[in-house]
């Protein structure tokens, strides 16, 4: 068990090697007995032919797969019932309930200072041995999530239901999840107690993103706003997509990313914004309105500079090299805030042009 996470059933002749022979202390078929396995192996408790049945304790030798892990509790040939299981590849002890061999039930999983969650822990209910049903999660004192915690519904070992999830710098959200992501409407209270009530999708709000990074963060809406709808359709499933992979990716660095529809989502944006650029040149162009078409063709032009970095960051990507990544995504950072600082030149154009020709 090397990821006590996900407890898997455990056969207690798994961790004997053919040439890993054993003596017994005892009765070890049909009695009380120890037995004591060549590599260091531990088993004693109550045997009925050959199987330990009721109350015992295991403890994995040198040459298990399982080196030095222990348990001790309630046995019915495999775990079964109450007991606890020290893991010290991970650093972890979970104790609670078993049923065949993994942990089902109520049951909490501690992480030692010395595991990648340091102090981590989850309590709740098991299923199968994944995390199912209500249950509370910390994520340790260090780490990309560290000092996060959860506390609602679970499904199949991802948070799934209600629930609340506080972060460490004091925002938190109490609403919907689905497959380990918010997804549904919700409440996101920031740390100063502000609340915005919103609707999540695959655990990416854009209004809070808004909030949280200004119209920066949705630059391409910002522009595509500006544009006729089919226009700002394409653009936006191209935006949403590219965030929510950025998300996972940021996350896990070995995440499964469909590049495939994704650049098919970047091509139609990018299309829809060239077409934009060209109908341009048709616009009859009367004094003031010869402004405001420059300013304009000068925000779709800072887009598709936009988009020859994005271009660059589907290859970089694939690759997966991240030293790489950083330098692409500080050039897209940058080309983001020339096309915003475009974008309000056009806004400020638009406005003096409405308030002269509305009159």
């Amino acid at each position: 068990m090397k990821n006590i996470l996900y407890i898997v059933s455990i056969i207690l002749l798994a961790s004997c090697h053919m040439k890993n022979t054993w003596e017994c202390e005892g009765d070890c078929f049909n009695g009380e007995g120890i037995k004591r396995w060549k590599d260091g192996g531990v088993e004693k408790g109550n045997w009925k032919n050959g199987e330990l049945i009721g109350f015992g304790y295991q403890y994995f030798g040198k040459t298990s797969e399982f080196a030095g892990d222990s348990y001790e509790g309630e046995f019915l040939d495999v775990y079964h019932g109450y007991g606890k299981y020290t893991d010290v590849s991970e650093d972890a002890v979970y104790t609670g309930e078993w049923e065949n061999g993994k942990a089902d039930g109520k049951g909490k999983v501690i992480f030692g200072k010395n595991s990648k969650h340091p102090y981590g822990y989850y309590d709740g209910e098991w299923k199968n041995g994944k995390r199912h049903g209500y249950g509370i999660k910390y994520w340790g004192e260090s780490g990309q999530w560290a000092n996060n915690k959860y506390e609602g519904e679970w499904k199949d070992d991802v948070m799934d239901g209600h629930g609340r999830c506080d972060w460490a710098d004091g925002g938190y959200y109490i609403g919907e999840w689905e497959n380990g992501e918010q997804h549904g409407k919700g409440t996101y209270t920031f740390p100063d107690g502000e609340k915005l009530e919103s609707t999540w999708e695959k655990g990416y709000c854009r209004e809070l993103a808004i909030k949280l990074w200004g119209e920066s963060a949705s630059t391409f809406s910002a522009l595509i706003g500006q544009l006729n709808d089919s226009t700002y359709t394409s653009g936006q499933k191209f935006i949403d997509a590219l965030t929510i992979a950025c998300k996972e990716l940021s996350s896990d660095p070995q995440c499964s990313i469909d590049f495939e529809k994704l650049k098919y989502l970047y091509d139609s944006a990018r299309k829809d914004n060239l077409t934009a650029l060209s109908k341009l040149t048709f616009i009859e162009e009367y004094d003031d309105e010869i402004k405001l078409k420059i300013e304009y063709t000068y925000v779709l032009l800072a887009v598709q500079e936009l988009f020859n970095e994005l271009n660059d960051w589907f290859e970089i990507t694939e690759s997966g090299d991240f030293a790489a990544i950083e330098k692409i995504n500080e050039k897209i950072a940058a080309k983001a805030v020339l096309l915003a600082q475009q974008q309000t030149k056009f806004k400020k154009t638009e406005k003096r042009f409405d308030e002269k020709y509305s009159k």
